[in-house]
C-alpha cells in the first residue's frame, strides 16, 4: 500500500501500543512514521514496545523530545517517499480497507487532493479506557467546489478537521510548511494545515469505514474558544495565517491578492461566529440521566435512529461490522502486550 501514516505521540506509550497492535492485527502494509516527543521514561517504554513489531510492521521511529506536534509533522512530511500520506493520532485508528478505497479514488481523480471514508467516534470508559460507552458518527469534510476561494468559504462555514484524510504526499509539504509569524497553537497545529489542504484541492468521502476516533479524558485538546482569541499570539498569528492562505489562493485561482484576502475574511468571520456558540451536550446528558427510565428508553430507541450507535456497529448485518470489530477488540482487550 503506497501510503505513510504519520503518528505523533507524547507520553502515551500504551495508546501507541494499542495502535500498533491494531495495524499488525489487520495486516497493514503501508509505512508508519512515529514522531515521539515524549519525556525520557515514556520514550524508553515506546522504544521497548517497538522491538515487538520489527518484522511485523514497517515503522520509522523519530526521537523528537520537546518538539511540538506541528514541528513533528513537518519533519515527518519531509521524510515521506510514498505517493500518499495521512495523519492519525496515537489514540485513533485508520481502517486499511477505507484507506485502499480512498487511494483508488485519488488514483483516478487527479483534481482531488484528498479522500476519506466514513468516520466514527468512540467514547471510552474514563476509568480504564478499555471499554466503549457509545459510538457516534464523526463528520469529515466533503468539498466538491472547483475554485479554491469557494472551497475555503464552504469549508469554514461547516468546519471539520481535514487532516485525517488520505492526502497526496506533496500536499503535506505545503500544509505544514514553516509559515513565519504563525505561532498560536490552534492556528499552527490545526487551522492552517486544514485550510491549506482545502485550498489545494477538492476532498471526497468514499463508502466504507475509514476513521475511528477515541474520545476520553486523556485527549490532547486545543484551548477553548475564549482562551484562544484572547491570547497575545492570536492576532499576529491570524494575520500571518491570512497571508499564507491568500498566497496559495492566488496561485490556485489566479486572482488578485486583495480578492483572495476578502474571501478569507468572509470565510473566517463565519467560522468565528459558529465557534463562539457553546455546544455543551454533556450537560444535557447529565440532566437526562436523572430522569427515571430515560436511559432505558434512549437505549431502546437508539438503534432505530442511529446506524452508527454501538449496538448496530456490533451487529454482523452492519455494513461497518467487519472493519469495526478489529478496532473494538483492540480497544477492549485487557492485557497489554502482543495478543
Amino acid at each position: 500500500m503506497d501510503i505513510t501514516l504519520f503518528i505523533p505521540t507524547f507520553n502515551r506509550p500504551d495508546f501507541l501500543l494499542k495502535a500498533l497492535q491494531y495495524y499488525q492485527s489487520v495486516n497493514f502494509r503501508g509505512k508508519i512514521f512515529i514522531g515521539d516527543s515524549s519525556e525520557l521514561a515514556a520514550a524508553k517504554k515506546i522504544k521497548d514496545y517497538l522491538y515487538q513489531f520489527d518484522s511485523l510492521l514497517e515503522v520509522c521511529y523519530y526521537s523528537l523530545p520537546g518538539y511540538k506536534a506541528a514541528q513533528v509533522l513537518r519533519i515527518m512530511a519531509d521524510k515521506v517517499n510514498t505517493k500518499y500520506a495521512a495523519y492519525i493520532a496515537d489514540d485513533d485508528f485508520l481502517v486499511p480497507s477505507g484507506i485502499g478505497q480512498s487511494i483508488e479514488f485519488l488514483d483516478t481523480h487527479p483534481d482531488y487532493i484528498a479522500a476519506h471514508g466514513v468516520g466514527l467516534g468512540i467514547s471510552l470508559n474514563p476509568d480504564n479506557f478499555q471499554s466503549i460507552q457509545y459510538t457516534s458518527y464523526y463528520p469529515q469534510p466533503i468539498i466538491p467546489e472547483s475554485i479554491a476561494a469557494q472551497r475555503l468559504i464552504a469549508y469554514l462555514s461547516n468546519y471539520t478537521v481535514s487532516l485525517f484524510s488520505v492526502h497526496r504526499s506533496e500536499a503535506w509539504h505545503i500544509m505544514f510548511k514553516n509559515a513565519g509569524g504563525v505561532t498560536d497553537r490552534t492556528f499552527v497545529e490545526e487551522l492552517l494545515p486544514c485550510c491549506l489542504s482545502i485550498v489545494l484541492g477538492k476532498i471526497k468521502q468514499v463508502d466504507g469505514l475509514y476513521l475511528v476516533r477515541g474520545y476520553h479524558d486523556g485527549r490532547y485538546l486545543l484551548p477553548s474558544w475564549f482562551k484562544w482569541i484572547t491570547n497575545e499570539a492570536w492576532y499576529p498569528s491570524y494575520t500571518a495565517f491570512c497571508n499564507c492562505l491568500a498566497e496559495e489562493i492566488v496561485r490556485q485561482d489566479e486572482i488578485a491578492l486583495d480578492e483572495a484576502k476578502c474571501a478569507i475574511e468572509k470565510a473566517f468571520a463565519v467560522y468565528l461566529a459558529q465557534s463562539s456558540i457553546p455546544r455543551n451536550t454533556s450537560k444535557w446528558r447529565s440532566i437526562v440521566k436523572q430522569i427515571p427510565g430515560a436511559r432505558i428508553l434512549r437505549n431502546a430507541l437508539e438503534p432505530l435512529r442511529n446506524k452508527y450507535c454501538l449496538n448496530n456497529m456490533l451487529k454482523p448485518k452492519s455494513p461497518y461490522y467487519k472493519d469495526f470489530m478489529p478496532v473494538y477488540k483492540i480497544v477492549t482487550q485487557r492485557q497489554v502486550g502482543i495478543p
